[in-house]
C-alpha cells in the first residue's frame, strides 16, 4: 500500500521558501478547530489561505498556521495533513519509515536534499501507538537547512500529521512553543 506523503514535502518546502521570522512573539494562544480535529497555536501566528499560496486543493493540508512574516525572511509554521488510508492505517512508526525513505529517495526532485532523520519517539496519543519524527532537510532551491517534528496519529482508515518546522538555527527559540502546540492537538471525532 503507498501512503500519499508528497503533500508533507510540499508543505516543508512552502515554509522554506514563504518568509516568517519570530518578532513580535507573544503568548497569547488560539485554538484552531477543523472537522474532526482541534489544536492550540501562538494568538500572533497566521492562517494561510492555500489558494492564495498556490497550492492545490486535493494537495493541500487542512491547515496551514505560521508566525509573523517579513518578506524574504525564513521562520516557524505548522500544518496538518489528513490522509485517508483503503485499509486501517499503518503503525505510526511504518507512516515515519515511509516519509524517510521518500525523502531521501525522491526529496531532489521535490526541491528537498540531504534529509535527515534525527529520531522517531513512540509516544501514546489515548489509546493510540503514535509518534514524533524529527528531521532535517535543506531546500534545493536557496540551501536552507529546516527542522521539523512529526506528529504521527493512526486512526482507523486515516492518519493525522502535525508538522512544526522552523529554520534549523532557529529550533531552540520554537521548540517550546511547538511542543506546546503538539501536546495540545486533539482528535474530536
Amino acid at each position: 500500500m503507498k501512503i500519499r506523503v508528497f503533500p508533507l514535502i510540499l508543505i516543508v518546502v512552502l515554509f522554506i521558501l514563504t518568509g516568517c521570522n519570530n518578532s513580535n512573539r507573544q503568548q497569547d494562544w488560539k485554538t484552531y478547530s477543523g472537522k474532526g480535529f482541534s489544536f492550540s497555536y501562538p494568538g500572533n501566528w497566521h492562517i494561510g489561505n492555500t489558494e492564495k499560496l498556490g497550492l492545490q486543493k486535493e494537495l493541500s493540508p487542512e491547515v496551514i498556521i505560521y508566525a509573523p512574516t517579513k518578506p524574504g525572511e525564513i521562520g516557524a509554521g505548522i500544518n496538518l495533513t489528513i490522509q485517508q488510508t483503503p485499509l486501517l492505517a499503518p503503525s505510526a512508526k511504518e507512516l515515519a519509515d515511509q516519509t524517510v525513505t521518500l525523502f531521501t529517495s525522491s526529496g531532489n526532485a521535490n526541491g528537498i536534499k540531504e534529509y535527515k532523520k534525527i529520531s522517531f519517539r513512540p509516544v501514546k496519543y489515548g489509546n493510540t501507538d503514535a509518534g514524533i519524527l524529527t528531521g532535517e532537510m535543506t531546500a534545493a532551491q536557496n540551501n536552507v537547512t529546516v527542522k521539523s517534528n512529526q506528529l504521527i496519529i493512526p486512526n482507523g482508515f486515516k492518519y493525522f500529521t502535525l508538522t512544526a518546522s522552523c529554520k534549523k538555527d532557529e529550533w531552540e527559540t520554537y521548540e517550546p512553543e511547538f511542543d506546546k502546540i503538539i501536546e495540545s492537538f486533539k482528535i474530536t471525532e
